[in-house]
């Protein structure tokens, strides 16, 4: 998980970042989803915006990279993604083989989510 700390000048009302907070700029190593509520809520806020991907697997688990902003909010009207139905979050495909697809940009087969990593 990484939450970028670079923030946009003048916040607005309703909006608030931690610049001083360790935790911002640091990659985590592999977590559990409460951990990540723990470190992803601060002062009863959010990030406005999450992205994740699909990041890798083991036969146990799904691994997913959480990007998120670094501008924080408790008001709705800040979060990001709404119209996609679960804000803040932005659901990301992993990157696709170039054999996966057909003429028409559609899915044709299944592949390694790892298959660029090889």
């Amino acid at each position: 998980m990484k939450i970028f700390s670079n923030f946009r000048e003048g916040l607005e009302e309703g909006e608030m970042t931690f610049p001083d907070v360790e935790k911002l700029n640091q990659t985590t190593a592999p977590i559990e989803a409460k951990e990540v509520i723990e470190i992803l809520w601060m002062d009863h806020a959010i990030p406005e915006w999450i992205n994740i991907q699909v990041e890798d697997y083991d036969e146990n688990y799904t691994y997913f990279s959480l990007e998120c902003c670094g501008r924080y909010s408790k008001l709705s009207n800040h979060l990001y993604h709404i119209k996609e139905g679960y804000p803040p979050f932005h659901s990301l495909s992993p990157a696709l083989p170039s054999d996966s697809l057909n003429e028409d940009d559609e899915i044709i087969s299944k592949f390694d989510i790892n298959w660029n990593k090889q």
